[in-house]
C-alpha cells in the first residue's frame, strides 16, 4: 500500500490512489473478522457491564413513581401555561 502512495505523490497520479480503497475494505474486514464481528464484541461488552458494573444501569434517584412523573409534568403544564 505504501508503494501505491508513493508512485501517486511522486508521479502525481491519483489512479494509484485507486487501489487503496478496496485494500483498505479487506483491511478492515480482516480486522473485524480478527476481534470478532463488532455484534459479537458489543453483545460481550454489555454482558459484561450487567454483570459486572450493573451499579452504571441504575438511576441516580432510583426509579420515578407515577406520582413523581405525574407531579412533574403537571408542573411543566402549569409553567407553560402560566407565560
Amino acid at each position: 500500500m505504501l508503494f501505491f502512495v508513493c508512485r501517486a505523490i511522486k508521479g502525481k497520479k491519483p489512479a494509484l490512489f485507486a487501489p487503496l480503497i478496496p485494500l483498505g475494505l479487506v483491511g478492515a474486514y480482516q480486522y473485524d473478522m480478527a476481534y470478532g464481528t463488532l455484534i459479537q464484541r458489543m453483545k460481550g461488552s454489555a454482558e459484561n457491564i450487567i454483570e459486572n458494573e450493573s451499579n452504571l444501569l441504575e438511576l441516580p434517584q432510583g426509579l420515578p413513581t407515577f406520582e413523581l412523573i405525574e407531579k412533574a409534568r403537571k408542573a411543566q403544564r402549569k409553567f407553560f401555561v402560566d407565560k
